[in-house]
């Protein structure tokens, strides 16, 4: 577990540097970039729970549906607000959104 997040925390830095080497204008000047926003949220947070759930709850198939639905809501709440979705693993999911325009 510890590793996958460290790992996500890697991709997302890695993914940051990248970006921020693409922004730059072909003429050689500082082009406006465009801040990202982003937002890690672990999947028991996505579900709206409070804490990891039982086995008892995790073999129960209205749990599950409820637990489904929770999640989907909050997907698509988070899309309402621009969010997109760009690493999904085991324990987390980090989304992303465009930011206000800033020239440095």
């Amino acid at each position: 577990m510890r590793y996958q997040v460290i790992a996500a925390a890697i991709l997302f830095a890695s993914v940051v540097v990248w970006a921020t080497g693409q922004m730059t204008d072909p003429a050689g000047g500082a082009a406006p970039t465009q801040a990202w926003e982003y937002k890690v949220v672990s999947h028991i947070e996505l579900a709206s729970l409070d804490e990891a759930p039982s086995f008892a709850e995790l073999s129960s198939a209205q749990a599950r549906k409820q637990r489904e639905s929770a999640a989907l809501e909050n997907l698509n709440k988070l899309g309402a607000q621009g969010w997109e979705l760009i690493v999904f693993n085991d324990e987390v999911s980090i989304f992303k959104r465009l930011g206000r325009a800033t020239t440095p």
